[in-house]
């Protein structure tokens, strides 16, 4: 496959991705379109203001502010869906990289390492998603531990596996910026768990 089609092919999947993920995430967001409100405004930046990128977080999780309705799960969820859809920008951007030469560009182990941490999203969405319905003050660790450990897999597997050549990539710093958002908001909604 030469490499138009093969960008052009890449480019399809990312969008049906973050079609499928916008959704995902934007299941609650108010249809009406209309701003947030002043509450919820508030919340969200009082959820970000522990985090390592207050105004990314804000601004990232702005449009799904009338959903989460005081809920901090909510807010881990998203933030955790927004990482996911980051992770396949940059798998798409790391596809995308026209190499000129033999061992230009060394990033096979990042892409592996990505596609590894990404397999079986729907999946992994629709467990993190169910955390939800428990409740903020009903979350127990043992309820938490599967979203700490997947974001924690990531942290390491983009640490250990991504080069200084990934870490040139516009995608690769958002997406060290949402490991960072996610991994604040587990913090923050562990210490409201019940320790099992």
């Amino acid at each position: 496959m030469g490499e138009r089609p093969k960008m052009a092919a890449h480019c399809l999947i990312v969008l049906v991705l973050a079609a499928t993920i916008t959704t995902t995430i934007g299941q609650e967001a108010p249809a009406t379109g209309k701003p947030a409100s002043p509450a919820a405004r508030e919340f969200l930046k009082e959820c970000c203001r522990r985090t390592g990128s207050p105004d990314t977080c804000f601004t990232g999780l702005l449009p799904y502010a009338e959903s989460f309705q005081g809920s901090r799960t909510k807010v881990t969820i998203a933030g955790t869906t927004i990482l996911m859809a980051k992770l396949d920008s940059l798998l798409a951007e790391m596809h995308g990289v026209k190499i000129e030469s033999p061992g230009q560009y060394k990033l096979d182990d990042c892409i592996k390492a990505v596609e590894a941490l990404t397999a079986g999203k729907r999946e992994r969405l629709a467990k993190f998603k169910a955390l939800e319905a428990i409740g903020d003050t009903k979350l127990t660790d043992k309820d938490t531990a599967e979203v700490d450990n997947w974001v924690k897999d990531v942290d390491k597997g983009i640490v250990m596996d991504c080069n200084v050549d990934v870490s040139k990539m516009a995608s690769y710093v958002s997406v060290m910026q949402f490991i960072q958002i996610a991994q604040s908001f587990l913090v923050v909604l562990k210490e409201g768990t019940k320790k099992v």
